[in-house]
Formats: C-alpha cells, sequence, structure tokens
C-alpha cells in the first residue's frame, strides 16, 4: 500500500513537473508568438499557405493567447476552410464566452456550414444586436418557414428597419405565389388575405392580395414569374473580419490588360440565359457568358467582333438562333481546320429519361423559350446531338463548357421542371474536350460573391492566372478545371465537376 501511495506520489510529481516546464516554455515564447502571428496576419494576401503556415505554428507556441486564437480562425475562414475555422473558433469562445464579435462570426459561420440550429444558438448569445437579428431571419427563410420570419421581423423592426421587415413581406408574398402556380388557388389567396389581415402596414402584402384575387377571378391575368428562394439557392457569405458582411468579389476581367495579341483563327460561340420566357433561369447565367467573353478577348488571343464571338444573351437564346450559331461555329472550324473553337452555355438543363423512368439517356441544354412541359431533343439542345456534332469536328484546339444543372427529376411546386436527374455518367464520348460544371447526378451551384456560377468563377479565376502550377505564363484547360474542382471542393459544394479528354488546351495568356 505505501508503495503504490510512493509510485503513484512520484508520477504525479513527474507530471506536475514536466507540466510547470510546458507552462514556462509556452510563456517564454509567446511574445514571440504574437509578433510571429500578426506578421503571418499581414502576409495573408500575398502568400495565403504560407501566412495560414505561421498562424498554426504562432498558436503552437501560445495556444492560450485569444488574439492569435482568433487570428488563426480567420486565416482558415480566409483559406476556405469555414470548417476549420469553426473548430477554432468553437474552443477559442468556452475561453472567452463574452467576446461578441467572436460570438457572431460563431452564429454566420455555422449558418454557413449548414449549422441552422447552433446559429440560431449563436444569434441568442449575441443579444440585441442587429446582425443576430438578421441571423434569425436568414435561418427562418432558409428553413422555409416564412411566416414565422416575417412575424419575427416585424416584433424585431425597430432594429431591423422597414427594408428587412419589407424582404421577409416579399418572400411570404413568392411563397404564397409559389402554392398558388402549383394549383392550390384558393388556399394561396385565403392565406393571403388572412396575412392581409395581421399585417394590415404591409403594403407588399396588400398589393399581391388584390393581384392574387384578380388572378383567381380572370385566368388570363399575368402572374408573377417564379424567384429563387432562400431554402432552395446556396447561401455564401463573402470572406473578411467580420463573416457577416457582404462584399463583393467579383473578377475584374474587363479591367484587365491585354495580354494575347489577337488573331483570326479563335472562334467561339458563348450563351447565357438568365431571363428565360416563361421562367426565371439561373442568376448570373447572363454574366457568366459575358465573363467569358471578356476572359478571351483579354487573354485569349480572341477579337472581339461579331465575325469570331457570337454572344447569344437571353431573349437572343432561341432554339434557333443556337442551332444556327452550332451550324457557324462548324463552318468556321471546317474553313479552319487550325483555329481555335470555343462553345460555352449557362442556363438550366434538363435530362431525358429512359423507358424505365429513372435511367437518363441524355441531357439537354434549354433555350430561352422553351415550354417545360413539352422538352425534347426537338425543343431543346441535346447534348448527345452536340456531341455527335462537336466530334466531327477536326480541330485538336476544341473546347465545350457546360454551367448547367442535369441533377433533379419531376416538376417542382414552382411548376418548373428544374429537372435535376439522377444521370448516367456518360452523356457525351471523349472525342473531344467537354467540361460539365457538376457530375451529371448533382447540382450547379451559384458563387454569390462573385455573381457567377460557381464553377465559372473558379475556371475563369484560374485563368485570370491563379491556376498556372507550371508557371509557363499560359493557364490551359486542365490547370484551370483542376484549380476550380479544388475550389468548389473547399467550399464544401455539393458539385463535382467532370472532364472528357484530359489534352490541356491553351486559353489564356497570363504574361
Amino acid at each position: 500500500m505505501y508503495r503504490s501511495i510512493c509510485v503513484f506520489w512520484v508520477c504525479t510529481c513527474l507530471i506536475f513537473t514536466a507540466s510547470v516546464k510546458y507552462v514556462f516554455a509556452a510563456g517564454d515564447m509567446c511574445p514571440v508568438a504574437k509578433e510571429f502571428s500578426a506578421k503571418a496576419a499581414l502576409q495573408f494576401k500575398e502568400d495565403p499557405k504560407k501566412a495560414l503556415a505561421g498562424l498554426l505554428q504562432a498558436h503552437n507556441w501560445c495556444p492560450s493567447n485569444e488574439k492569435i486564437s482568433y487570428n488563426l480562425g480567420l486565416g482558415y475562414y480566409k483559406y476556405k476552410r469555414p470548417d476549420k475555422a469553426y473548430e477554432v473558433w468553437s474552443e477559442l469562445y468556452q475561453h472567452s464566452p463574452h467576446n461578441s464579435k467572436l460570438i457572431n462570426n460563431l452564429g454566420w459561420l455555422a449558418y454557413k456550414l449548414g449549422k441552422d440550429d447552433e446559429a440560431l444558438t449563436w444569434a441568442g448569445k449575441s443579444g440585441k444586436t442587429k446582425s443576430s437579428a438578421i441571423l434569425t431571419m436568414e435561418v427562418l427563410f432558409r428553413k422555409g418557414r416564412y411566416e414565422k420570419a416575417l412575424k419575427y421581423a416585424s416584433s424585431k423592426a425597430t432594429l431591423l428597419g422597414s427594408a428587412n421587415v419589407d424582404k421577409a413581406a416579399g418572400y411570404l408574398v413568392d411563397k404564397k405565389w409559389q402554392v398558388f402556380r402549383s394549383g392550390d388557388r384558393e388556399g394561396a389567396t385565403k392565406s393571403l388575405i388572412d396575412m392581409s389581415r395581421t399585417y394590415p402596414q404591409s403594403g407588399i402584402i396588400a398589393e399581391a392580395k388584390e393581384k392574387m384575387i384578380l388572378a383567381m377571378w380572370d385566368d388570363s391575368v399575368d402572374i408573377p414569374l417564379p424567384k429563387p428562394l432562400p431554402d432552395n439557392v446556396l447561401v455564401v457569405p463573402a470572406s473578411g473580419n467580420d463573416i457577416s458582411s457582404g462584399s463583393s468579389e467579383v473578377l475584374a476581367i474587363g479591367s484587365h490588360k491585354q495580354t494575347a495579341p489577337a488573331t483570326d483563327k479563335a472562334y467561339a460561340v458563348l450563351i447565357g440565359i438568365r431571363k428565360y420566357q416563361t421562367i426565371n433561369g439561373p442568376r448570373f447565367a447572363d454574366n457568366d457568358a459575358r465573363q467569358v467573353q471578356r476572359l478571351l478577348t483579354r487573354m485569349g488571343g480572341f477579337k472581339n467582333d461579331s465575325a469570331h464571338i457570337k454572344l447569344l444573351i437571353n431573349r437572343d437564346a432561341t432554339l434557333g438562333n443556337i442551332l444556327n450559331n452550332i451550324a457557324w461555329l462548324e463552318r468556321k472550324a471546317r474553313l479552319n481546320p487550325d483555329a481555335k473553337i470555343v462553345f460555352y452555355f449557362s442556363g438550366h438543363g434538363s435530362p431525358v429519361l429512359g423507358e424505365d423512368k429513372t435511367t437518363i439517356r441524355d441531357g439537354l441544354l434549354i433555350p430561352y423559350e422553351a415550354n417545360l412541359d413539352g422538352l425534347s431533343d426537338r425543343t431543346a439542345i441535346s447534348m448527345a446531338e452536340l456531341d455527335s456534332r462537336f466530334s466531327k469536328i477536326k480541330n485538336n484546339q476544341m473546347i465545350t463548357i457546360i454551367d448547367a444543372c442535369f441533377s433533379g427529376s419531376g416538376k417542382s411546386a414552382s411548376g418548373m421542371k428544374l429537372i435535376k436527374p439522377r444521370v448516367k455518367k456518360n452523356l457525351v464520348s471523349k472525342s473531344k474536350q467537354f467540361i460539365t460544371a457538376s457530375a451529371a447526378d448533382r447540382p450547379a451551384e451559384e458563387y454569390a460573391p462573385g455573381r457567377q456560377g460557381a464553377f465559372s468563377y473558379f475556371f475563369l479565376k484560374a485563368l485570370m492566372g491563379q491556376g498556372d502550377l507550371n508557371n509557363d505564363g499560359w493557364v490551359d484547360s486542365v490547370e484551370a478545371f483542376n484549380y476550380a474542382k479544388s475550389k468548389l471542393s473547399a467550399l464544401d459544394l455539393e458539385q463535382s465537376p467532370e472532364m472528357t479528354s484530359k489534352e490541356p488546351l491553351k486559353i489564356s495568356r497570363i504574361k
């Protein structure tokens, strides 16, 4: 017994001694760690990878310092690792439970990571601040609880301001129109009438109520087109010291200097459809196509005229126009066998189901005027036909880029077939280089801070210089594809881009 006690006491002493040495060692390094952390934070923009390594080293030297831990979390966030930022800041919260800025960031970070219930908990801990109230409202939006969101916004009107209350009312109205279009016209109208009595001061609800009653009475009355609602739209907060504040990350391609001399041997057809005739398209599809045009004409050697680039935006992108311009592209390729050929499409996609109603035998690119209830390879652009026609083009320098969604099926509650099927893997062959923004069984997302489709944004960012991994002054299609795929993965987006031929095609000259 005595021996056991002695052994225990000796071990305890040894552990205590080691702990004391560690504390002193850590304490000795804290002044160095503070300077190291500050230096790394300042260098983050120039060399994010090296700066993050510096922040990690500083944290290892002095893990108890709150500022160092905060900077490490911020570094992870800027490095597109919000999961690690959340982990570091959650640990820091245990030691700094009254740090309001930390709590605010944890709330918005939880929201970004899809941890909605945790986001609400952090919002509650933030106290009565405008940021926490907006966060609560945004979580309710994303959960699809629009009536509760309006009730909450109205109760916090003094704190939130009238614009946020109107925003909540607008989403609720859009939801009621969604129900109306799906067929439950009586239920939607009755609900909106009830809402107008509950919120008599809301002009948005009052106006919608009158229009919906009129639409019930007269079938010829135009009703609002569907709008994307937060419960089915990707939300990506921008990075920064305060992650709840939005900021633009739009690529400044238009102001980029000319780096590649224009040539006659380069032709492109670029299509972007945000506004369809009967439905809303992806929010940034038209901007996608315009950004591709800017990139090709400034850094890709394309002449910026209609003899070399055909830009079809919104109502110009009819089935007839698209087919005519595909034929134009084929002719140019046939007459100029050494020319560079680009086909780009950003808009909605649709599957063609097999007889079993689950297998996808083809994909469709939806033109401007398409009727979603009558989609076929005669009313839309068939991927199989596109593959067949482009496979016959002999030009080695040819690329087709599709930023569209093929990952759903059936009608949504809005009445739109937005059409996100499980798709057979090989929609196209490998005879030409096809790049699709998402795997066939996954959605194509948007990157809101950049005002573009997520894949197009990072693909173009790579082409502006970020993707030049071999430092040869050019970014090729494989480099840009790999860069975009890695960034989408780091953002935890569900899409997984695919590429057929891995033969690199030089696209942009960066110096």
